[in-house]
């Protein structure tokens, strides 16, 4: 996770939300709209989401900026 050295670190916004949705069900493909399920929250209210926030503070934690 944040400890990694690259240079590139990804998370999924279904993570940094919490939310209980899945995004991807492998192994099937009309079954499930994979990919498209709406998210939890607005991408405009985003940033002032509390759960984003604490996400984020500790991946910072983690890592700080790298030179």
């Amino acid at each position: 996770g944040a400890r990694t050295r690259s240079m590139l670190f990804a998370v999924q916004v279904e993570d940094m939300i919490a939310s209980e949705k899945q995004p991807n069900l492998p192994g099937t493909t009309d079954e499930y709209p994979n990919w498209r399920v709406r998210s939890d929250i607005r991408l405009d209210d985003l940033a002032a989401d509390e759960r984003f926030q604490a996400m984020a503070r500790a991946m910072r934690d983690e890592r700080p900026e790298t030179p």
